[in-house]
């Protein structure tokens, strides 16, 4: 698995931007100077931060990537829907 920072090129890439928390969030809303793709960026899990398992045992990371698949899985559903 591989991670990267997010950059300004992504605005156009992507059609939908999640960020795991308020500050990452913050953080890719400040790339939007000219604010055009607001409605593109979203908290994953609307109004909560995903907890940071990394200083925490093997439950946590594991109670962190349920909480993230059970969001994927509600979006990808809520897409489905979107186009049917």
């Amino acid at each position: 698995m591989r991670a990267r920072q997010f950059i300004k090129n992504d605005f156009k890439e992507f059609d939908y931007i999640y960020a795991m928390d308020k500050s990452n969030l913050i953080n890719i809303q400040r790339l939007d100077v000219k604010k055009k793709y607001v409605s593109k960026i979203k908290l994953l899990i609307p109004e909560k931060d995903v907890p940071d398992p990394y200083y925490g045992e093997m439950e946590d990371f594991n109670n962190c990537f349920k909480l993230i698949d059970i969001q994927c899985k509600k979006i990808s559903a809520n897409m489905l829907e979107i186009y049917d």
